[in-house]
Formats: structure tokens, sequence, C-alpha cells
């Protein structure tokens, strides 16, 4: 069996590599069971609740990926990227729309509690540490805490727009 590389490039503009080796891709579909109408209301709920969780769960394994190098730091995008997505997922139709939309939504809220200091999730970890030491912390510590916040958001928010100069423009 000879395996082949072939590196393409998708419609949202990431490069994947793929490896070919003479056996087709199997699509299998999963059908969702018949909802119960009796109490539609409740499963959607907990179906929604379900599905918020594990795709929770699957951005935040890919947050902790991405800071142990093992997805590629250029995958991060800025407000480009999420203007292209947006783009292609309305030409899709209206339902692709709102799942992408609802995805950066989740995104969005997984980024804010992320402990730096000048997001929530930095304010979470302030309470507790101060709740560990029983006592506020100093005002000029709080300075520093938030100027230190300021630039790790700054410096990460230049990072994605770089790279989303260089994938929608450079290349």
């Amino acid at each position: 069996v000879q395996l082949e590389k072939e590196v393409l490039t998708d419609e949202f503009g990431q490069t994947q590599d793929i490896y070919i080796f003479g056996a087709t891709n199997r699509i299998e579909r999963r059908y969702i069971d018949e909802i119960p109408i009796a109490n539609r209301a409740f499963y959607a709920g907990r179906m929604a609740i379900l599905m918020t969780g594990e795709i929770f769960y699957d951005m935040g394994l890919a947050v902790v990926q991405i800071f142990r190098g093992r997805v590629p730091s250029d995958s991060v995008g800025g407000p480009i990227m999420l203007a292209n997505i947006a783009q292609v997922a309305a030409s899709k139709g209206w339902e692709v729309f709102l799942w992408i939309m609802a995805l950066i939504s989740l995104n969005l809220a997984l980024i804010n509690l992320l402990p730096i200091p000048i997001l929530d999730g930095g304010h979470v970890l302030i309470f507790t540490i101060e709740a560990i030491r029983r006592k506020p912390l100093s005002l000029q510590a709080r300075i520093y805490i938030t100027y230190v916040g300021l630039i790790i958001l700054l410096a990460l928010m230049v990072f994605a727009f770089k790279n989303d100069i260089v994938r929608y423009f450079l290349n």
C-alpha cells in the first residue's frame, strides 16, 4: 500500500495534511431518534444542554491542545476569520449560519472564562486568591494584575489579527 500526502485548503482558509492510501472515506450518517410528542420541550431542552456541554468540552480541549502545541497556532483567527466563516456559513443557508453563530458564541464564552486577569475568568481567579488569603489584594497589586491581563489580551489579539492577515491577504 502506497501512502500519498496531499495538502488541502478548505473554504475557511485552514490547511490540512491528508494522507491517501487507496481507501475512500465513507461517511456514516446518524439520524436522531424521533422526538416523543408528549415530552418534546423537555427533550429539546435536555438535548440542548447535553450538546452545549459536549461542544464546550471539545472547545476547551482544543484550547488546551493549542497551548500544548499539538494544534498549530496558525489555526487561531481573529475578526477577519470570523467574518469569512460567517460568510461561508451564510452561503450554505440559515441553519448552518445559525449553527456557526452559536459555536462562535460558545467559543467567545470559553475565551472569556480563561484565567486572564482582565477577563471574567481572571476575576474569578482573583476572587479565589482573595478567599484563600482571607483579605483583599492591595490596590497596587490589582493595578499590576490588570496591566498584565491587558498586555496578554492585546498580545493575543495582535497574534490572531496577524494570522488573519497572513491567511487572507498574504497567501
